[in-house]
Formats: C-alpha cells, structure tokens, sequence
C-alpha cells in the first residue's frame, strides 16, 4: 500500500512538472487556439511576459519528381520557432505558446 502510494505521489509529481497540453484558452473573450494567427494573440492578450527564439532547420517539400513517384522533391529551409509565455496571475495557469510561421502550432499550461 506504502509502495503504491509513494509511486503515484511521485507520479503525480513528475506530471506536474510538465506542461499540460491546452487546446485553447481566452484572452479578453476571445478564443485563443492553434491555428490562430499571432497579430491576434497580440491583440487579445497583448505582449508576452517572455519570448525564446530558436531557428532550426526544416525540409520543405516543393513538388514531386517526374521520375519516380515517391521521391519528394525538397529544399533545407532555416525558420524561426517563438515560444511565448504568458504568466498566469494566482488563480490561473501560465500559458506557453508555440509560433511558428505566424500562427501558434501548440498550446500548453504550467506552472509559472
């Protein structure tokens, strides 16, 4: 019993210290999801409390051979992934939000 406990507590625990992913969530009435272009984050929940910046390095299919017709065609493009975070007051989560390409691709809430 000891045994079990102390594996969820620590389990508990270690989900904790994730983020959770957040389908949405609302910034002055407005619904803030993925896909949701990143002038309109702007608007709504104004400047984050921080932004990382990192490039990295993409393949980006352009079109498909005229040999073959399971070779893609592909150039290496560098592009720049934003991760916004936005601090939570006490009786709400922090937000984090990934941008890329000016929209947010991914949503998750933590803990400050």
């Amino acid at each position: 019993m000891k045994t079990t406990l102390a594996a969820l507590t620590t389990l508990g625990l270690l989900a904790a210290a994730e983020p959770a992913a957040a389908q949405s969530f609302y910034c002055s009435s407005k619904v803030i999801d993925v896909g949701t272009r990143a002038d309109e984050v702007l608007r709504y929940c104004g400047q984050p409390a921080y932004v990382d910046r990192q490039f990295v390095e993409r393949s980006v299919r352009i079109g498909t051979s005229p040999l073959t017709t399971n070779m893609s065609i592909g150039e290496k493009v560098i592009i720049e992934i934003q991760r916004w975070t936005y601090s939570g007051s006490s009786s709400n989560l922090a937000r984090y939000l990934t941008v890329e390409d000016g929209r947010v691709t991914d949503i998750r809430s933590g803990n400050y």
